[in-house]
């Protein structure tokens, strides 16, 4: 297909309409020949960009973030289905699956001969090696079969320990269909990219493979349909001594996925499972008469099951939490029949989900939800008896589309803001992406991060004082109390203030050299400025710490319109990096403390990239900076989104999560 790649200076390389991907800084390289494709290009890439190189679905941006025009350079239209990096980050791997292309671009559909099936590219050098053609070995591509379409955000290349990858693809593909000789095996590529069969059962062939724990992979096998007799089975496959272990049990037809830590869970359809590594048995989580429809991950690593009532369910080894109800999935068409792309009905990126579902009349609605917090809200098109078909997240928006009549149409929606009611129902349009099935099936896929430049990180911690002033002036009572000269030894925050029968009285305190003011706060709630207006006759005395030698001070009393300035003490902790911060996701980022329980937080980047600032949140609504002040000594972890990884960090698996650890200083 005539590949070249200029990937030396990419330090991102994503697939089309990745969902952290940023319309502003696309570069386009799509030819604008078929309708579909054509509606790919108006919703993600700016029509200025456009040009008459052939389309592939490849954008790459170098380490400060600027985008690297055609990265990827291919003689004939290719929608490449797959892309992972090696766990040394020397060489990017590229799935093609010919069937698919074949069915979608006449260009690539005249080519004679077999085409390459699988590349791996030199990230340094841009060479290009072809480790497999469509006759020796075609893609099993996630995109096109049911079975694994929940495993897409999971490399398609699952790899070692040693660097070893392990993927399953057809093997000997001469023909498609039942009358062809496709099967699909367990395949491995060493380092030097040489493609071996591990297995080839003459009795079952590949279907699901992910990883699980102590750095082993379970795989599991189907009957093989023209066999008599075919078995389905499943294994924990060690590749450190290349040995299967049985683990008896039928896992026909079943849809596997595994979770951040390597824990497996396994549909039957009507069953729920967690497999127990150690025992080698199946725990069952669930079994009833609401079967599963589909199982997926969500880049962060959560389990996500929807069953055919609607209800969606976050797995956990022991059980499962529900995370919504949003009715039976509506009638929608399984596929695309042209690119054989399935249409999920969820799709999943950081903390949101799309889904598809049903009201309580029975008509068809889609549904955003916040899995944080599980707040949901649900909308449906205006069209009557739309049939629903792909649905997607890119960027922070939703995308629903579906078929009204003969007119595909789609509805798109800002995720947040819909949930929280503060956008109205989306406006249906006309589909810019046709049915939406390349959309949803490239936007469930995370980027790939080749380098997050944090070297070394240093880590502080300080005080200061912020003023903080009601927006909303008001008339209110101020307080002097003055001294002979500048107080100092104390903060407005160590101050109170009692009134004439000693009872403590609600105040904020400023100090401004030689003065003391204090304002006592409303109570009522009718004052827009926060504090009472007091009558003249009222006596107030001042208290200080008991450690604190008071100075002689002179009372004195005043009214003012306006507001009254409150200085408050906060924390703020730094992390400084040796190198510019590049292409992360602040919103993505997780404060724990030393418990690992979360802490709210507000993170932003500053010095260019070189430092992260980073304010714990006070819960204490008396707190007006909104801030805490944080002791000495307090540990906190903060976790980078998956797959951004240090320099020279052991790779597990895609999966894995960097955390600073740091402890304030100040």
């Amino acid at each position: 297909i005539g590949l070249k790649s200029i990937f030396s200076i990419a330090a991102v390389i994503k697939l089309t309409n990745s969902s952290s991907l940023s319309a502003s800084t696309q570069v386009g390289f799509l030819n604008i020949k078929n309708k579909w494709i054509k509606g790919l290009i108006d919703l993600v890439i700016p029509t200025a960009y456009a040009s008459t190189i052939p389309f592939n679905n490849i954008l790459a941006f170098d380490s400060n973030g600027v985008a690297i025009p055609n990265p990827l350079v291919t003689d004939v239209n290719v929608f490449i289905g797959a892309i992972t990096l090696d766990p040394t980050g020397t060489y990017v791997y590229l799935g093609i699956e010919d069937h698919q292309n074949a069915n979608m671009f006449s260009d690539y559909r005249s080519l004679a001969g077999s085409k390459c099936s699988l590349y791996r590219i030199n990230k340094s050098t841009g060479e290009a090696l072809c480790l497999a053609n469509s006759s020796q070995y075609d893609l099993y591509n996630p995109s096109t079969n049911q079975q694994m379409l929940g495993n897409t955000s999971e490399s398609f290349i699952k790899f070692d320990a040693a660097g070893n990858g392990y993927l399953i693809m057809f093997a000997q593909r001469t023909n498609y269909g039942s009358g062809g000789t496709e099967k699909q095996r367990l395949v491995k590529i060493d380092t030097n990219g040489n493609l071996s069969i591990v297995r080839d059962s003459s009795t079952g062939y590949a279907r699901g493979l992910a990883y699980s724990k102590s750095g082993k992979m379970f795989y599991s096998e189907d009957a093989w349909f023209s066999i008599s007799g075919g078995t389905s089975s499943a294994f924990i496959f060690d590749p450190v001594n290349s040995t299967f272990q049985n683990l008896n049990i039928n896992t026909s037809g079943n849809s596997v996925v595994s979770d951040i830590t390597g824990q497996v869970y396994i549909s039957t359809g009507n069953s729920l499972y967690s497999l127990d590594q150690i025992g080698m048995r199946l725990d069952l989580i669930y079994q009833g008469g609401d079967p599963v429809n589909w199982m997926t991950r969500s880049q962060s690593g959560r389990i996500l099951v929807q069953h055919s009532s609607g209800n969606i369910y976050s797995l956990k080894s022991d059980g499962r939490d529900l995370v919504a109800s949003i009715g039976v999935m509506p009638l929608s068409r399984t596929k695309n029949d042209v690119s054989d792309l399935f249409y999920p009905p969820i799709a999943t990126s950081g903390d949101y989900m799309v889904a598809k579902g049903t009201d309580l009349d029975g008509l068809g609605q889609f549904c955003a939800v916040r899995l944080t917090d599980k707040k949901s809200r649900c909308s449906k098109p205006s069209d009557s008896a739309p049939t629903y078909l792909s649905v997607a997240i890119v960027g922070v928006k939703g995308f629903v589309f579906y078929e009204s009549g003969t007119q595909n149409k789609m509805v798109s929606f800002d995720i947040a803001s819909f949930i929280d009611g503060v956008s109205p129902d989306p406006t249906p349009t006309v589909s810019l992406a046709g049915d939406g099935s390349m959309v949803a099936a490239i936007s469930m896929r995370p980027p790939i991060t080749f380098v997050a430049d944090l070297t070394s990180v240093t880590t502080a911690t300080s005080d200061s004082s912020i003023t903080v002033s009601n927006p909303v002036s008001d008339t209110y009572t101020y307080l002097s109390f003055t001294s002979a000269s500048s107080i100092a030894g104390v903060v407005p925050t160590d101050l109170g203030l009692k009134n004439s029968s000693g009872s403590t009285v609600d105040a904020k305190f400023k100090i401004v050299d030689k003065v003391i003011y204090a304002a006592a706060t409303d109570t009522s709630g009718t004052k827009t400025s926060g504090f009472q207006t007091l009558g003249s006759t009222n006596d107030y005395s001042l208290v200080f710490p008991s450690s604190y030698t008071a100075p002689a001070l002179t009372n004195g009393i005043g009214t003012k319109t306006g507001y009254f300035p409150v200085i408050q003490r906060s924390s703020i902790m730094y992390l400084d990096f040796s190198a510019p911060v590049v292409n992360l996701d602040l919103a993505a980022l997780q404060l724990t403390d030393a418990t690992g329980a979360s802490v709210p937080s507000t993170i932003s980047m500053a010095k260019e990239g070189l430092r992260l600032e980073i304010r714990v949140k006070d819960s204490d609504a008396a707190n007006l900076t909104g801030f805490k002040i944080l002791p000495t000594g307090s540990v906190y972890k903060l976790t980078l989104p998956t797959r951004v990884r240090l320099p020279g960090q052991t790779f597990l698996s895609p999966f894995d999560r960097t955390q600073i650890v740091f402890t304030t200083t100040s």
